[in-house]
């Protein structure tokens, strides 16, 4: 049936597909659908401070959240497929080169398998290297703060971002098949520096509407 594997798309690779959209120059929100776990979620982000080049404000500062629900059939009630995330994205650009992100989050599941906690906290860190005008290496690490089970290991990635005027294609290699934060805390069992590594690309498109771009 063309829905429930979503036209095709559920047979293959592990594939996410999403849409964002600026309310205002400060606030984005977005849907997205995953395979793994045929997994949507709805996400908000908003921006509270910009850092100036003049140094009067000194970083940037966003809060960033989702919902998430599975819906594959598992015959459970809908409450038990839900998932949450809220994070705070301090993020500073060093130099011309170097930008660095750290970001407090926590993460909640309403049901998690025996033996896991529903209720996970990380402080993330991503950086950023540009390499020129259109290429920039990309890092993130996302280590669970507290007791994690046995077979559980932090989300770890690097990646290479090349901008071609409209859109951004990122090639990476990463640990964790999971695309939202709360399903990599909590669900990663791979380790990069073992040979864990799965290898994907993102291409993202930005749009203008209702005036020529920008």
């Amino acid at each position: 049936e063309p829905f429930k594997n979503f036209f095709g798309l559920d047979q293959g690779v592990n594939v996410r597909l999403g849409l964002d959209y600026g309310l205002t120059d400060n606030w984005s929100v977005g849907l997205a659908r995953t395979t793994d776990g045929k997994l949507y979620h709805f996400r908000t982000k908003y921006s509270i401070l910009q850092q100036t080049q003049s140094g009067s404000v000194p970083l940037s500062l966003s809060f960033n959240g989702n919902v998430g629900v599975s819906t594959v059939e598992n015959f459970r009630p809908f409450e038990d497929d839900l998932s949450y995330l809220a994070a705070v994205l301090l993020a500073r650009k060093i130099n011309k080169t170097f930008s660095l992100q750290v970001s407090p989050m926590i993460s909640h599941f309403n049901s998690a398998p025996i033996g896991n906690e529903k209720t996970l906290f990380s402080l993330a860190f991503g950086t950023e290297i540009h390499l020129g005008r259109r290429y920039s290496l990309i890092a993130e690490y996302l280590p669970v703060i507290g007791e994690q089970p046995g077979n559980l290991s932090n989300a770890f990635g690097v990646g290479l971002n090349i901008e071609t005027g409209g859109h951004v294609f990122q090639l990476f290699l990463k640990t964790s098949n999971w695309h939202t934060e709360q399903y990599m805390l909590a669900n990663n069992t791979e380790k990069f520096f073992d040979g864990d590594i799965r290898f994907g690309f993102n291409v993202n498109r930005l749009f203008w509407l209702g005036g020529k771009d920008r």
